[in-house]
């Protein structure tokens, strides 16, 4: 397991279940299947296999790439910071079929979608036997710390802008709005500063941008001076609707 450093972010990229832990000498094994393990990159076999090993280069390779997409925001937005998790199907040619954000609370589209977008131009190892798909984690250490809302503060606001949060299309296949979950920061004054998204499938990043556009257009209550970081799946907008 290696942890890949730099001031205000730590990328994690590493081989569950396939790779050691970081506290043990003992040299990496491959097993099948691999038994799962929490919070590691994990490789899996959906139909085709990948190689634990192969895939660690290629991401280690590409890690500069996905560091730049953190600090070219993190000097304006120095309270951005989270947890963001992407899934990748690779096609037996090694090219993505699709990066989707399965997980995130960064709380900006601008970071995630690049991130992301170096995935979409990344040649992966060929997978043996079909097409494989893999978990990547990564943390992003905030600057400076914010507090937290619970979603009730901002719902309200959210539900008077339903109609126009429902125009954001985006290309079939691709999550529709009231299946995004969103992390958003509200600064002082009620002003909204930065969104991000998350959804079990790929994201259309012109709809993200759209949904974003619309969100930091509002007002929310005044978080009285401080920075304020808050979570809401944007289906509770919707609830049964299709």
């Amino acid at each position: 397991m290696k942890y890949l450093k730099s001031a205000g972010w730590i990328g994690l990229l590493l081989c569950a279940g396939l790779v050691e832990p970081a506290f043990s000498k003992k040299k990496p094994k491959v097993e099948a299947p691999p038994p799962p393990a929490a919070a590691d990159m994990q490789v899996e076999g959906i139909v085709g296999e990948l190689e634990d090993g192969a895939v660690q280069r290629v991401l280690q390779a590409n890690h500069a790439a996905m560091r730049r997409c953190y600090d070219e925001q993190a000097g304006r937005l120095h309270y951005v910071g989270g947890h963001l998790e992407l899934k990748v199907r690779v096609l037996p040619s090694g090219r993505p079929k699709w990066v989707a954000i399965v997980d995130s609370s960064l709380g900006s589209t601008e970071i995630e979608q690049c991130v992301v977008a170096t995935l979409e131009k990344t040649q992966f190892p060929t997978p043996k036997g079909g097409e494989g798909e893999l978990t990547c984690p990564i943390d992003f250490a905030a600057r400076t710390p914010t507090g937290t809302w619970q979603k009730e503060r901002i719902a309200s606001v959210l539900a008077k802008k339903k109609a126009a949060l429902a125009a954001c299309k985006g290309r079939a296949g691709t999550a529709a709005v009231k299946a995004l979950r969103m992390t958003l920061y509200v600064g002082p004054g009620g002003s909204a500063t930065s969104a991000g998204f998350a959804a079990d499938e790929p994201q259309d990043a012109k709809l993200a941008k759209c949904v974003a556009d619309r969100v930091l257009a509002l007002s929310f209550d005044d978080p009285l001076g401080q920075m304020v970081k808050v979570s809401f799946p944007m289906g509770d907008l919707f609830g049964s609707e299709k």
